[in-house]
């Protein structure tokens, strides 16, 4: 398997796969079966490709594959998961951003936390929870509980203290009660985070969640995920206005999609005021940036972005 991404050099961030396939076969997912078991990229081809990257112009690079908690490489007699990848990222490369995909609550480790020590491992984590709630996490087939998920994001908010934090949420699992949606609600009310990507379940056919002898209404799966979506909101809007007066390192983007003509270091988009007479000249570069504002007047996007304007 080659590396994936990383094809089109106008870019100022790269999405690049290090990791396809899935051993999990979680009940709601046809993922496994589709894409067959897990297989990774070898430590030295990526440390490689991304040294090609940062030549051609890139200044991120965002490690995706379809679950790269199963990362694995053998060399010799040693096996490296990702944490000694990122240490070998960190190491070989002058990459200034790297950014993870999604991470279950039990991948989070203390030597994952470590290495988020170093600046070049931006404080921004996506969190692939599914449900807080124990009792549905077993029947997705999860190998995590809600003591999990509380003990990963606290430990995220210990340890690198001001990361932006998104989360992957379902509603209306087939097993899930109006009970233990409340559970996973009020759970994740009390927990630090920042964003909520909800979805309401959705049956894909071959899969074991969807031959369950029982079903949660299509609109109430709707209506769970309402909820989620406007708690999602009410943390994302207080987080943004306590950005206000804080300063933040920007990649300015060639081709901005979030709102923003910059991403933060920690995830935030960013609108810079009077970009126009300087994004040419400064696009796929960092730039220093003080935050005076929020705006949430574009409806296009659930949530606003912050507005800047650069530090001389």
């Amino acid at each position: 398997m080659e590396a994936g991404g990383g094809i089109e050099k106008q870019h100022t961030r790269t999405f690049l796969k290090i990791q396809d396939g899935c051993n999990s076969f979680c009940t709601y997912c046809i993922i496994p079966y589709a894409r067959g078991k897990s297989r990774s990229i070898p430590v030295a081809d990526l440390v490689n490709r991304i040294n090609d990257l940062y030549a051609e112009g890139s200044r991120e690079v965002v490690l995706t594959g379809v679950h790269i908690g199963d990362y694995e490489d053998q060399i010799g007699d040693r096996k490296y998961v990702m944490e000694d990848l990122l240490e070998n990222l960190l190491a070989k490369t002058k990459m200034p951003r790297f950014r993870l995909s999604s991470l279950e609550p039990v991948e989070v480790s203390e030597r994952l936390l470590d290495l988020y020590q170093d600046s070049r491992l931006c404080p921004h984590f996506h969190m692939s929870i599914q449900s807080a709630n124990t009792d549905v996490l077993f029947h997705m087939k999860r190998k995590y509980t809600q003591a999990d998920v509380q003990k990963s994001l606290r430990a995220i908010a210990d340890r690198v203290p001001g990361s932006f934090v998104g989360m992957d949420v379902i509603t209306g699992f087939p097993t899930e009660t109006e009970e233990q949606f409340q559970d996973t609600y009020d759970c994740l009310k009390d927990l630090p985070w920042t964003k909520l990507h909800v979805f309401p379940y959705s049956e894909r056919q071959g899969t074991r969640a969807a031959a369950m002898d029982v079903s949660v209404y299509p609109h109430v799966r709707a209506e769970r995920a309402a909820r989620l979506r406007e708690l999602s909101i009410q943390r994302y809007t207080e987080q943004a206005n306590l950005q206000i007066g804080s300063m933040k390192r920007v990649l300015v983007l060639k081709n901005a999609a979030k709102g923003g003509q910059g991403l933060s270091h920690d995830y935030w988009p960013v609108d810079i005021s009077g970009a126009e007479s300087f994004l040419d000249h400064w696009a796929g570069q960092e730039v220093d940036v003080k935050v005076t504002g929020y705006d949430h007047s574009n409806k296009q996007h659930m949530e606003g972005h912050l507005i800047g304007e650069v530090l001389s």
